[in-house]
């Protein structure tokens, strides 16, 4: 046999040789997690050290067993090791795991138990935070982060209430002490940015927990205290059009107080009305108020959170925070909330107009400062006022004062700065209502050639709504009002209505408010005519809203569904080189979580087309259409 032959043939034994440590070390791996389900740890640590053993003799032969098996051998006698009580040896063991692998959440859970065990609480909870970061949904992790919280004594503050994420506190992270203690709004650490969340998201009510080892504390709710925290306004609309599919927002009648304002049928208002707490922010929100009854419970569905709930009405939870804040009052009526709630807003309207100087917040939104300035002077940097006789601006050149050489300022509480604000839409008919321009909220310029009709800043959306709400039609018309305003005896009172010759001028707008019009809840959007509701509910992103949501980030720990549901066998056994880009799934875990995430999508799909947001023959949603093949 010749040279190259002999060489060949020792090579190939080598890797038989090799591929058969290996495989007795996996099998090995597998046997002893067999035995470690059925429960008997001490038999499950002999298989794992065995097959530890045998993984270092082979590296002695110079045969490579991966890292990621030798990691797993580590973490899992770690767990035999833990229910024996040998907490030294699991603690070691974690170490080791982690030594290959610093984020596995696996091996950091047991080493915090270990700690926790060994009586280190105060290393045990350093551990156990930055596992949480990794799985923060993991029941486990969550309840022993709070175990540990208790024993050492910390406080986890209440939130402070803005709709952006949070974020870590420098100083914090650079390990210094925060010289505003108790008043900061940086969160101190990650589990507070976790219990802040949930609490803005409305998962957790603060005032409903109660101390396991104490008596449950008194709470003391109010229709204030609710609109302080959560803002928005309570109404009352029609129950019968706001359970329809789809839903449809419907007021009472200008023309008939006692009928509903839906444009076919009227339904009797007083009869089939239903509190709702009503929030517009960047998008609108109505959250429905059933009547509480004794056998309501005071917990949120988990149902109505995920994907939402199939009972509807006859569900004896509570769908969303505000409605179960409302069911602890239980001494108020629904007619006495609504009252309280226009109190409450008048009161702080009043508020913010004493803020403001007399000139400038007679007329107005309630949070906005307005004046009229000349065009040209503003274009070159100064505010010019008119004169007197509103003839010329008050500067040195005297620029003619006319409707097309002025503009108008708007300043909010908030910024306090003066911004322009481009004349309203002619678009017909006036949405319900107007959206930030998706460029200017990504802090870009607008790219649209031509009149964008979406506002360019949210007091621009504000002074919109205004005019909208009060049927001011052009610039000219707000300058007319806001002239009247600065005479004295003005009052909002005597120009709520627009008047020549005594007769009332009757604009366009003066109805919009009155047509019922569809409302998506996924998307927060209003859409008050067919054409308007068929091409939001077939656009891109409200498909994806379908879906996808801001809450669904942080719930799984796998990859996305790739469409094919089947353990990888090359990954089985060792041979898969895709990494993540493998269509198969890594392992029975990552198969479980596949097909509990095709279910949820499903849940949700199905949630979307009982309530009318999906086209009854549309089957088009790109990226997931591949989950519902199912579905005929």
């Amino acid at each position: 046999m010749s040279a190259t032959g002999q060489d060949r043939s020792s090579r190939w034994q080598d890797i038989q040789k090799g591929l058969q440590f290996i495989h007795l070390v996996r099998n090995l791996f597998g046997e002893a997690n067999d035995v470690f389900l059925e429960g008997e740890w001490a038999r499950s640590v002999e298989l794992y050290t065995e097959s530890l053993n045998i993984a270092e003799y082979a590296e002695s032969e110079d045969i490579i067993i991966s890292q990621d098996l030798k990691e797993k051998l580590y973490a899992n006698r770690a767990a035999s090791y833990l229910n024996i009580g040998l907490h030294d040896q699991a603690l070691e063991d974690s170490e080791k795991a982690l030594q290959l692998n610093e984020s596995n959440y696996r091996a950091l859970y047991r080493k915090a138990r270990c700690l926790k065990e060994m009586g280190r609480h105060q290393e045990a909870y350093e551990v156990v935070a930055k596992c949480s970061m990794g799985v923060p949904q993991d029941t486990r992790v969550i309840e022993m982060t709070q175990e540990l919280a208790k024993m050492l004594g910390l406080k986890i503050r209440k939130a402070y209430v803005r709709s952006k994420f949070w974020t870590l506190l420098l100083p914090c992270l650079m390990g210094q002490e925060c010289q505003y203690l108790g008043h900061c709004t940086f969160a101190y650490c990650q589990e507070e940015i976790d219990v802040w969340t949930l609490e803005r998201k409305g998962f957790i009510c603060r005032e409903s927990l109660c101390d396991p080892y104490g008596s449950k504390p008194k709470i003391s709710l109010t229709v204030p205290k609710i609109l302080q925290e959560h803002h928005g306004i309570f109404m009352f609309l029609c129950e019968v059009c706001f359970d329809h599919k789809p839903r449809i927002i419907s007021k009472t009648n200008k023309d008939n107080p006692g009928l509903c304002s839906h444009p076919v049928t009227k339904h009797a208002f007083e009869e089939k009305k239903c509190l709702v707490h009503y929030l517009r922010d960047k998008t609108v929100r109505y959250s429905k108020i059933r009547p509480y009854i004794p056998y309501c419970q005071m917990d949120l569905c988990r149902h109505e959170v995920r994907y939402g709930c199939q009972r509807e009405d006859f569900c004896f939870y509570a769908h969303s925070l505000i409605e179960l804040k409302v069911w602890m009052m239980q001494s108020i009526t629904h007619e006495g909330i609504v009252q309280e709630s226009q109190k409450y807003w008048n009161m702080d309207a009043a508020v913010h107009a004493q803020e403001l100087p007399p000139t400038l917040c007679r007329f107005g939104p309630a949070n906005l400062k307005m004046q009229f300035v000349c065009a040209q002077c503003w274009r070159n940097g100064q505010v010019s006022e008119p004169d007197k006789n509103k003839k010329y601006c008050s500067a040195k050149a005297r620029h003619p004062w006319s409707k097309d050489r002025r503009v108008v300022l708007v300043s909010s509480v908030e910024r306090k700065k003066w911004t322009t604000v481009r004349p309203l839409p002619t678009k017909k008919p006036i949405p319900a209502q107007f959206d930030i321009c998706l460029h200017v909220a990504a802090g870009k310029k607008c790219q649209y050639i031509g009149n964008c009709t979406f506002a360019h800043s949210t007091e621009e959306r504000d002074l919109w709504t205004f005019m909208k709400d009060n049927n001011i039609a052009d610039m000219e018309q707000l300058y007319e009002m806001w002239l009247q305003s600065q005479k004295p005896g003005w009052s909002e009172e005597s120009s709520s209505a627009t008047r020549e010759n005594g007769k009332q001028i009757h604009m366009p707008t003066d109805y919009a408010e009155e047509v019922a019009g569809n409302h998506c809840w996924l998307c927060g959007k209003n859409c008050n005519s067919d054409k308007q509701w068929q091409q939001h509910i077939t656009s891109e992103k409200h498909k994806e809203r379908v879906f996808n949501s801001e809450d669904d980030q942080n719930c799984w720990q796998y990859r996305f569904p790739t469409g094919a549901f089947r353990v990888c066998e090359r990954f089985l056994k060792g041979t898969c080189t895709e990494e993540e880009l493998c269509k198969l799934a890594h392992g029975d875990e990552e198969l479980k979580e596949w097909k509990d995430r095709r279910e949820f999508l499903l849940m949700k799909l199905a949630k979307a087309r009982k309530d009318h947001l999906i086209a009854p023959n549309d089957n088009d949603f790109g990226k997931y259409s591949f989950l519902l093949k199912d579905i005929k």
